[in-house]
């Protein structure tokens, strides 16, 4: 618990600068914290690190939502409740993230239900 206090003394300001000063793994960092009731503060920090890193993305003038998710290091679920927190405008012209490349290729090419669920064998309601 030492080690996690001097982390935080020397300016550690997110976990896994508490994890690289202290030394200890990531478990036992967290547990620590937990222990000191600091954990959500570290989480919070992080958090506010990546809208922050979301909002210079989007000033750059980046329009892709998979890019917008990888500059905050969160899946689309993840990154839709940031935007929610953290009242970040995303861009008229997002750039829709792609699940399936393949579906999206044929729904581009204008295939019908059908054809794009046979293409990836699944039927036409779970292609629409």
């Amino acid at each position: 618990m030492e080690s996690i206090k001097q982390a935080i003394e020397q300016g550690a300001q997110t976990i896994p600068e508490i994890i690289r000063v202290s030394g200890l793994s990531p478990w036992l960092a967290k547990y620590h914290l937990k222990s000191l009731g600091l954990y959500y503060n570290f989480l919070w920090t992080d958090r506010a690190k990546r809208a922050e890193s979301v909002n210079k993305s989007i000033s750059g003038g980046e329009k892709s939502l998979e890019a917008l998710c990888k500059a905050a290091h969160l899946k689309a679920n993840g990154f839709a409740k940031l935007c929610k927190e953290y009242h970040i405008n995303l861009p008229s012209d997002l750039i829709p993230f792609r699940f399936r490349p393949k579906m999206d290729a044929l729904i581009d090419k204008g295939a019908t239900l059908e054809e794009i669920g046979a293409a990836e064998y699944v039927s036409k309601e779970k292609a629409r």
